[in-house]
């Protein structure tokens, strides 16, 4: 089983889940899994990934988050990188059924500390949390790495830490920019002044080293901040 070190405590108590999961049987079934094959009891679950992020405004620190790609109200990478920029001590999980080399090499790329195809069997559960719980990242036996870290970070690594930086509101005026919004549309969607959205924008630029709008929208797209152009608007 390939493993990758990680900056978490060896022998980690990992007691405690959150589970973020639109899909009602799966999230039961992970519920029970969980409970069955590792130390924690009573998991908490969630739908979305506004949910998730008012549960840790609230204080809850779970000792994993179990996260899905593809919510109700964001796809992509996007999910992870909030949640990463909101707690960057939160020990991540990536379930997905979207589960390529690409996108388990970005979620790893992005700060998860471990990643299971949702098609996987109990077995790699349990591994799974195993291995976190030894202080390691968690790579599925599918995953072949390809990334050549003596060749550098990628354009895709460089726009997951840049995109890490913006705030809640900016990830949501990018994803408007993202979807063709104009300055007047963004400020009556987000009920918010257009001098306002003008200095997120000034600032999502600044952060993303990017010279116009266009540019911050094509850095998101490297690094898969999910679908830009079909979002939900209403985040939470």
């Amino acid at each position: 089983m390939p493993q990758r070190s990680v900056d978490t405590p060896a022998n980690k108590s990992l007691k405690t889940a959150l589970i973020v999961d639109d899909h009602p049987l799966f999230c039961d079934a992970l519920s029970l899994m969980v409970k069955m094959l590792t130390e924690v009891e009573n998991p908490q679950t969630c739908k979305t990934l506004a949910e998730a992020l008012d549960l840790i405004d609230a204080g809850l620190r779970p000792d994993v988050l179990m996260l899905d790609l593809s919510l109700p109200d964001v796809s992509g990478l996007e999910g992870l990188l909030r949640l990463r920029g909101r707690n960057p001590d939160q020990v991540i999980l990536v379930v997905s059924s979207i589960s390529d080399n690409q996108m388990i090499s970005a979620a790893l790329a992005a700060g998860a500390q471990g990643f299971i195809p949702k098609h996987s069997p109990k077995e790699i559960f349990r591994q799974a949390f195993e291995t976190l719980r030894t202080g390691e990242v968690f790579l599925p036996p599918s995953y072949v790495e390809t990334r050549h870290l003596e060749k550098g970070p990628s354009e895709s690594d460089r726009a997951i830490d840049q995109l890490t930086t913006l705030t809640r509101q900016q990830a949501r005026i990018l994803r408007l920019m993202g979807a063709g919004k104009l300055n007047k549309q963004i400020a009556f969607d987000l009920s918010i002044a257009e001098a306002t959205v003008k200095a997120h924008i000034t600032a999502i630029l600044r952060k993303l080293n990017a010279q116009n709008r266009t540019q911050a929208v094509l850095i998101a797209q490297q690094a898969k901040f999910g679908n830009l152009a079909q979002m939900d608007q209403n985040t939470g």
